[in-house]
């Protein structure tokens, strides 16, 4: 069970707005730090350039925002349950984000959402840490 306690201090999973906005990083690119998929190359790990594995951080160009890898690498955990249109995925499903190594350019868009189970595992999900600011 995930709970968001508003004045802690400590470290946890972004919220997926909060996540949306690091990655966009104030611009309208349809990738976190490239404006279209000839440019995602340079900021991006996926099939064309990945060699079917997962990179070390900062190793591509950052977003406008000095965010590394939000567009690739690994999906990330969003604190977010994923609530689907239909009865097919169960509430209990969590929000990923950003796509991964072995995911092409379209799953790498900043907007694409996708899920997984808790306790879900894989060496393409990941985790990016937020803090609250008081």
């Amino acid at each position: 069970k995930v709970t968001f306690i508003k004045w802690a201090n400590g470290f946890r999973l972004p919220r997926e707005w909060e996540w949306m906005i690091a990655a966009m990083a104030g611009t309208n690119n349809q990738y976190s730090g490239a404006t279209d998929v000839k440019a995602l190359k340079d900021v991006a790990w996926f099939p064309p350039n990945a060699n079917e594995e997962s990179h070390p951080v900062a190793q591509k160009k950052p977003n406008e925002w000095g965010f590394y890898d939000m567009s690739d690498n690994v999906w990330e955990w969003c604190e977010n349950s994923y609530k689907p249109d239909n009865n097919k995925v169960s509430s209990a499903s969590r929000v990923i984000r950003g796509g991964s190594w072995n995911y092409y350019a379209w799953s790498l868009r900043s907007a694409y959402r996708y899920h997984v189970s808790p306790g879900a595992r894989g060496d393409d999900v990941g985790f990016r840490v937020a803090r609250s600011v008081h």
